[in-house]
């Protein structure tokens, strides 16, 4: 899940729409695998909610206790990296330097850099 409005990072427009709305399509690359049909949804709980490529299908092994990384190729279309002990310190690093790292009500960290 994401915060309400995180669809701006992934180029789609920040407006108010109702609960349960379709925003748009994502392609994300993970290693050698392309999903172009990663829907980008408004939620019943006021969250954002992206669909990830399924683990083990193409995706990851599983998202549980991992950290991702989005990085923008061009409009809608992002390579996700799994990040690891030092990636997910540097990652932190960098945005703790722009005052960019945030916290959910739950204490799950996001940021961006």
């Amino acid at each position: 899940m994401m915060s309400p409005m995180t669809r701006v990072f992934f180029a789609f427009p920040a407006r108010d729409v109702v609960k349960d709305t379709f925003i748009g399509e994502v392609t994300l690359q993970y290693g050698s695998y392309v999903r172009h049909d990663c829907s980008l949804r408004f939620s019943n709980n006021s969250m954002d909610v992206l669909t990830l490529p399924v683990p083990d299908a193409g995706g990851p092994v599983k998202y549980d206790q991992e950290t991702l990384l989005f990085e923008k190729q061009s409009n809608h279309s992002f390579v996700l990296t799994l990040g690891t002990t030092q990636s997910i310190r540097r990652w932190q690093l960098q945005s703790r330097k722009i005052d960019a790292l945030f916290a959910m009500t739950s204490r799950r960290q996001w940021g961006v850099f």
